[in-house]
C-alpha cells in the first residue's frame, strides 16, 4: 500500500513511463499529500485548484 507522500512511487512511476526522475513533474492538487514527496526529491510542482484556496 502507499501512503502520501511515499517517494517510492515517484520513482516507480518514472521508471514505468521511462523517464529520468530529474525530468519529471509532481501534478497534484493537494500541498501536502501530493506535491510534498515531489519536492523532497527536487522536483518542480504544479498545483491543481479544484475551486479551493
Amino acid at each position: 500500500m502507499l501512503v502520501h507522500p511515499n517517494l517510492g512511487f515517484f520513482h516507480a512511476a518514472a521508471d514505468t513511463v521511462g523517464m529520468p526522475l530529474p525530468d519529471a513533474w509532481g501534478i497534484g492538487d493537494s500541498p501536502y499529500a501530493d506535491n510534498s514527496g515531489a519536492i523532497a526529491l527536487g522536483l518542480r510542482t504544479v498545483r491543481v485548484s479544484k475551486g479551493q484556496p
